[in-house]
């Protein structure tokens, strides 16, 4: 049965196996994305998907698979239960699946689900995780939390979880008939399986099976068990897989004051957004004649509002997310776009832009726009990626980069225009880890400019390009987006923001920094100033930057 849905992503065959542990909600998740009844589903303690099953629909001319297994994380389970399971999902998702779905609940996490990426890897390989996203249900719970706020106040090792998915995770609520949840993660599964250079996940059991069944002339699916040489192996490596669920949990106590350290989420409120306002209110709050009002909102629900206050000019800000203050750091090469990307983001034109061989930003800068409650800082940096540049300019404006963005920025952007690769660019991260310390790339997201020259997805774009534009990517945890800077869209910003979101949260919410940060904002502490008002003659860490500076140039320009 075909899809109606025009907003769902076009693309590739899709093929989708969700696995966690008994009554997370895997059956709904599975009838949410098929937008129909395919599995069975209802509340209970026992597992209601008895054996691993698939749904097939079709959107459009792509085909989309998903699976359904019973609660393979449910440590009551036999090895032999297991490894009948696991055949069976080999089977069904052969040649390989596109992405593993770790269905977790919402306010719900277990012992087996800390330990479940590692006990996944057992079962199906190491670079299993590299395919892994992680989705929570029961949204509705989250009440007025944001699902970043509710990962980054939480569980450290829920945390853990996630940075090992490559920090890509999304919420459902089963219950709403919300097409956009759907659409968020088939847009989530394409960002990571371009960035696996288009390819599904595959091991030696999917191989033998798929290779078995060519020969035969039969659907994999239908493949005797009798014909697999891999299943003694499969089984030892599910008695690893239990092991590794099983393994004890290490509680922080505080053994002096006598209690468990326990890992509670608050619920609180963020934001509370315009559209929300009743009309009595909003016409008690729009007291002059001509105001301008921001609309955080996606919906057309203010515009019986603004029909009855003449004059209003409206400023739309498509569904801004809310969340905590926001650093930006641009770097990439000369006149790839950052400073563009800069007023993109910020809505206005905040930095000097335009077609330039030479650096246009010859200094680092930052520009600050309030989003409702939002504090968002965009540092523009001249182009330290061009080997041109002296050694002591580049530790000039890595210096100030630091005072204007500390106590550390939240994401490094790696700006880079389409259509244009080069031998900087592929060295760029390693770089750039020598730069800021090994731990940067965490941080950072590679960021596309001049989108309106794809003639082509931005997915596909990069699966066809060059295999080092791929391995940049990956280093950086497949994080990618693309800009038109041409374009007055808000939703390019607005997905920017939410993927910036959605590392940050599994970063455990907290911004990037190392020992030039720190002694920065020390220092700044100290002498009550801002850190962008530290001279340069307090700072001791000058002559280890410089050093770094030669490395980051070495690396720059290897071959």
């Amino acid at each position: 049965m075909g899809s109606t849905d025009s907003k769902l992503p076009t693309g590739p065959d899709l093929r989708i196996v969700m696995i966690g542990k008994t009554g997370v909600g895997k059956s709904a998740v599975g009838n949410t994305i098929l937008r129909e009844k395919r599995f069975e589903s209802r509340p209970a303690s026992d597992s209601v998907t008895k054996s691993c099953q698939k749904g097939v629909t079709c959107w459009g001319n792509r085909k989309v698979t998903v699976v359904d297994t019973p609660g393979i994380l449910d440590t009551t389970n036999s090895p032999e239960f297991i490894k009948e399971e696991i055949l069976r999902c080999v089977k069904v998702s052969c040649p390989g699946p596109h992405v593993f779905l770790l269905v977790i609940t919402v306010n719900r996490f277990t012992k087996e689900e800390k330990n479940s990426v590692e006990a996944l890897q057992q079962l199906f390989g190491p670079k299993a995780n590299q395919f892994m996203i992680v989705l929570f249900t029961r949204g509705g719970d989250l009440g007025n939390t944001t699902i970043q706020e509710y990962v980054r106040t939480g569980n450290p090792d829920l945390r853990r979880v996630i940075q090992s998915c490559g920090n890509r995770f999304h919420v459902f609520e089963n219950t709403r008939n919300d097409r956009n949840q759907v659409v968020e993660l088939i847009k989530k599964t394409d960002d990571m399986v371009a960035g696996n250079g288009e390819t599904y996940y595959t091991d030696a059991m999917y191989q033998e099976v798929q290779t078995i069944a060519r020969r035969l002339n039969v659907e994999a699916e239908n493949l005797d068990d009798e014909k697999l040489t891999f299943i003694a192996a499969l089984l030892m490596r599910i008695m690893k897989f239990l092991e590794t669920l099983n393994k004890p949990e290490l509680c922080h106590l505080m053994l002096t004051c006598g209690f468990v350290l326990k890992n509670n989420t608050p619920s609180f409120t963020l934001f509370s957004y315009v559209h929300e306002l009743r009309l009595a209110a909003l016409q008690k709050i729009l007291q002059v004649k001509v105001c301008t009002l921001q609309i955080f909102s996606t919906d057309d629900c203010l515009q019986p509002v603004l029909s009855v206050l003449p004059g209003v000019e409206l400023e739309r800000m498509v569904s801004v997310p809310a969340g905590p203050d926001l650093r930006i750091v641009m770097i990439g090469k000369t006149g790839v776009g950052k400073s563009a990307v800069g007023n993109t983001i910020l809505g206005e034109k905040r930095f000097r832009s335009r077609p330039w061989s030479e650096s246009v930003t010859l200094s680092c800068k930052k520009g600050v726009k309030q989003w409702g409650d939002r504090k968002v800082t965009v540092v523009d940096t001249p182009g330290i990626l061009d080997t041109a540049k002296s050694p002591e300019f580049i530790q000039g404006e890595i210096v100030r980069c630091v005072k204007v963005s500390c106590p550390g920025p939240h994401v490094f952007l790696l700006v880079i225009q389409v259509g244009r690769f080069t031998r900087e660019e592929k060295n760029s991260v390693e770089a750039l880890q020598e730069l800021f310390g090994p731990k940067a790339n965490q941080h950072m997201i590679v960021l596309f400019t001049r989108g309106g020259d794809l003639d082509t997805t931005i997915q596909e774009y990069i699966h066809d390009g060059h295999p080092d534009l791929r391995r940049v990517i990956q280093s950086c945890g497949n994080r990618f987006h693309v800009f038109e800077n041409t374009n007055s869209d808000r939703n390019q910003v607005v997905e920017l923001i939410k993927k910036i979101d959605d590392m940050v949260a599994g970063n455990g919410g907290t911004y990037y920094t190392d020992a030039m940060y720190q002694e920065v904002q020390a220092i700044a502490n100290t002498q009550n100033v801002e850190p962008e008002n530290v001279g340069d003659d307090m700072l001791t860490f000058l002559d280890e930057l410089l050093r770094c500076v030669i490395n980051f140039f070495r690396i720059l320009t290897r071959l």
